[in-house]
Parts: structure tokens; sequence; C-alpha cells
């Protein structure tokens, strides 16, 4: 049989498994075997497809999984549960960021002097703790910076090209990795050739280096958007496939790293799912 679900089931049931296909409301969990749910949930969300498996009746545990018929020795179904870490980091951040400055004198210390002890009943799991928290939060206190800094960039209008270069310089100065997203296609054919020259004078203009990406992100335009009105206003032609593909390979090839040995990395960005 061609069918995954068919052939997991027919598995499963081999095993002494009863296997059912049913469906899960999304919205209050009841599992029903139509698709058109009966539970009254607001809105009407879609139900998802699942498989009721019960194990034989000599055996309480299921071993095999229903949908790639993979066998254990013990309970493949698990509960879903979170590190012991990442939910004592979460705490242990907003407590610290509500405990006062140890005094006028600690201004110029780290954190103004706060201090934070945490226990744990195992000496392993303390002795990874502390690095975990501190670069969790360190990545926190650098995304809010950056987010700041956007933030500052638009007050008052736009960000412009000498705006973008300085925010890139200050966070290579303070030894955080940065992520660029070029777009390819903007501007149509009307500015292609600009639009390829300003933006890779741009890209040269940064000290970006290994452990950097940069992301190449071709536009697609959205119907109805500012963006097609306006477009259509002034005539411009939006780049067909092949332009656009050529023009992206462009800007990744006439890009030139200020250290050819440690360049940083290219990736592209999919933005089929954004709307711009």
């Amino acid at each position: 049989e061609d069918d995954e679900d068919g052939v997991a089931i027919d598995t499963a049931a081999s095993a002494g498994q009863q296997s059912v296909p049913a469906f899960l409301c999304p919205g209050c969990g009841k599992v029903g075997p139509e698709s058109t749910s009966s539970c009254g949930c607001a809105g009407s969300p879609t139900p998802i497809p699942v498989t009721v498996v019960r194990p034989p009746k000599d055996d309480p545990v299921l071993h095999r999984c229903a949908a790639c018929a993979s066998r254990s020795s013990g309970e493949v179904v698990t509960r879903f549960q979170t590190g012991t870490d990442a939910p004592v980091a979460v705490v242990a951040t907003d407590l610290y960021q509500e405990i006062p400055p140890a005094g006028s004198n600690a201004a110029m210390l780290v954190g103004e002097g706060r201090k934070l002890l945490t226990f744990s009943d195992s000496r392993q799991d303390a002795a990874f703790f502390a690095p975990y928290l501190e670069r969790t939060y360190r990545r926190a206190v650098q995304r809010r910076l950056i987010s700041a800094a956007i933030d500052k960039l638009a007050e008052d209008e736009a960000p412009r090209v000498p705006d973008v270069l300085d925010a890139v310089r200050t966070l290579k100065a303070a030894g955080v990795a940065v992520s660029v997203i070029v777009m390819s296609g903007v501007g149509g054919a009307a500015f292609a050739d600009a639009h390829v020259r300003d933006s890779v004078a741009l890209l040269n203009a940064m000290p970006l280096g290994w452990g950097d990406l940069i992301y190449i992100s071709e536009f697609r335009e959205q119907p109805g958007s500012d963006y097609v009105r306006m477009a259509a206003q002034n005539d411009v032609r939006a780049l067909a496939p092949d332009e656009l593909h050529a023009q992206t390979r462009m800007l990744r090839n006439e890009y030139r790293a200020p250290d050819p040995n440690q360049p940083p990395q290219f990736s592209a960005y999919n933005i089929d799912e954004f709307i711009y």
C-alpha cells in the first residue's frame, strides 16, 4: 500500500496495537472520528488528523510508533517537558532585574553591584547553570541593545545608509556578530544597476568577517501593497525571475570582504511568507 499512514497503521496492528484514525480539535483538544468537529469551538478551527493507538491488553506499554513503525523496549510516548535550566534562567533573569543597585559607589561595577545566588541539589547541574545563565542573559542584552538602536534610528525618519553603517560598526566594535539582510529586486528594472552598485558599496564598507552573516532576500511583490501601487504610478517594472536570480548572484559575486581569509557567510533568506 502506497499510503504511508495506512502502512503505519497496519504495522501497528500487526504488533497487537489497536490503531484508529481520528481528528483532534486544536482549540479544546477533543478527539473524534469525524473531520467536522462537534465540539463547538469558536471560529471552528481546522481539525488535525491523528491516530489513536491503544496497546495490547497483555502489555500496557506502547512499544511501536504508529507513524514510523520504529520499536522501543520502553514507552515510545513520553510527556513533553522543558529542561531544568531554561525555566530557572528565565526566573533568575527577572529576579536579577528587580534587585536594586548595591549603592551609589557600585555604579561602575558589573550589574551595579547586584548579586544573585542560586542553589541546586546537583553539583554538576550547578556548574552547568552558571555559564548557561551568563550566555543566555548576554544574548538577551545584545538583542535588547540592537532593538533599542533600531528604534532610535526610526524615531524621526527612516534610517539612511550612514546610519546603518554606523550601527553595524558599533555592534562590531562591541564584539557582537552581525547578520545583514540585503533584498534583491527592489526598485525593479528601472533601478536595478543603481541598487546593485549602492548595495555592494554599503556591504563592502561594513567591517564584516567570520561569524557574521549576509542574507540575500529576493523581493516578492504583494498584490495591493503600497509598493505595487507606487511602482505602477512610476512605471517601474518588476524583475523577471531570471533577472531576479541574476541580480542575487551579482550582489554576492561583487562583494569583497575586508579580510579575504575570514569572510562572512552568505545565505538565502526566503521571504515568500512575508508581506512588504
